[in-house]
């Protein structure tokens, strides 16, 4: 019985300490508690924080409430309050209901900036992930072909211990290889860790975790039917995308600009009510209102101004049109490179099948002496790139399918 229960706390142990992700819950983990999309988070959270003050200090009359008196009445007659009044300046110019509606563009410019870099943070996560699959295999075929070639070095010492006339060199051109083989084995590994830990870094985690990360299932690797129309995804990116949007903003902030520096040639009016508590001399107490205006011109920077500010606005539409032929182009050419990095994911599928088979064929003539160790390491190697080239493929159809993603949406 005691057995039994230490059997299980020990399975329970390792299920709680040992764990295997793959890429959809990475890419949720790092979402979730990446530093660097916490960071924004607080950023934009600061921005509005930022508009809302803006509103309040435009927008919002301010109060003027005060005494005072002469140090030598205050003994007698204490300090009272003499007026309290309210400021309202009037935004004839609008110039600042522009200046608040810049402001909220801004604020939506770093949402879609977090956006951004959420499918930027995806990029590097994809990348990393593969890059450590890749890792990954190459250490376990260099592990099998460290055994195979342990195995045969192990014949030939028996051969020649037993008398049978055999070049003395095949052994040490086997020595050679294991050497060569164990400083791959060291390498790979080596990566192997330091492309985890990288992992573990994206998902806010601590360097010193167990975690290991699955194998990309293929049917994952299937282009997405919205993808199947070149028209529609052009219909989705150049009309609907973060990127358009952008283009708006940067479009209405310069506008918005535009008016706020022609303002400046108009007055700037207010009007102040204020209630006197005592007769100030020249005004007896009581309520009042009195309007001002003040106006301001600088030959310099007022036309100066205006004419920067002109001359932005027609940049900003120049930007637009670029920017929009731009994304269509980017659109065409991601939508044609993912069909060909599929096409090329199904042919380096179909041929990495015969290359196994291949090398099953050639270890077992390898370990029976019908071919030498270079053969069988250029057997071996060949189905290693192989290997490393398909997990570049697989590669390759992610990172182009998000960025098609980003670009439509």
């Amino acid at each position: 019985m005691r057995k039994t229960l230490t059997t299980m706390a020990l399975l329970v142990s390792s299920l709680a300490y040992c764990q295997e992700l793959d890429l959809e819950e990475v890419l949720r983990r790092v979402k979730q508690d990446n530093y660097s999309i916490k960071k924004q988070d607080l950023s934009i959270e600061n921005s509005v924080i930022s508009t809302k003050n803006y509103y309040k200090k435009r927008f919002l009359p301010s109060v003027g409430f005060g005494a005072e008196g002469e140090l030598s009445e205050i003994g007698d007659k204490g300090v009272g309050p003499k007026s309290v009044s309210m400021k309202i300046d009037l935004d004839i110019g609008r110039q600042a209901l522009n200046q608040y509606k810049i402001k909220k563009n801004e604020f939506e410019l770093a949402e879609i900036n977090r956006s951004k870099t959420w499918f930027s943070l995806q990029e590097q996560v994809i990348s990393t992930y593969f890059s450590y699959l890749s890792s990954k295999k190459k250490t376990e075929y260099t592990e099998k072909t460290l055994k195979s070639l342990e195995i045969h070095r192990r014949k030939l010492e028996k051969m020649l211990k037993g008398g049978n006339l055999i070049p003395k060199n095949e052994l040490l051109k086997i020595s050679i290889d294991i050497e060569e083989n164990n400083l791959d084995l060291i390498r790979s590994r080596y990566n192997e860790t330091v492309l985890k830990q990288k992992l573990y870094t994206f998902m806010g985690l601590e360097l010193d975790q167990n975690i290991e990360f699955k194998e990309i299932n293929p049917e994952t690797l299937v282009l997405s039917q919205r993808f199947n129309e070149l028209a529609e995804v052009e219909r989705k990116g150049v009309k609907a995308s973060m990127n358009s949007r952008v283009n708006s903003l940067e479009m209405e902030n310069a506008e918005y600009k535009d008016k706020i520096a022609k303002a400046e040639l108009l007055p700037k009016f207010y009007v102040k009510p204020e209630y006197l508590f005592e007769d100030a001399g020249y005004t007896e107490k009581g309520g009042r209102v009195t309007v001002g205006f003040s106006w301001n011109f600088e030959w310099g920077n007022t036309l100066n101004d205006i004419e920067i500010s002109k001359n932005n606005l027609e940049i900003a539409k120049m930007n637009s049109a670029e920017s929009f032929a731009n994304l269509t182009l980017q659109v065409r050419e991601s939508f044609e490179r993912l069909k060909m990095a599929k096409l090329s994911l199904d042919i380096s599928n179909k041929k990495i099948l015969l290359m196994r088979e291949n090398l099953k064929l050639d270890t077992s003539r390898f370990e029976n002496n019908l071919m030498g160790s270079k053969d069988y390491l250029d057997s071996v190697n060949s189905l290693k790139e192989a290997e490393e080239r398909l997990y570049e493929h697989q590669q390759e159809i992610f990172l182009l399918d998000l960025k098609l993603q980003n670009l439509i949406s």
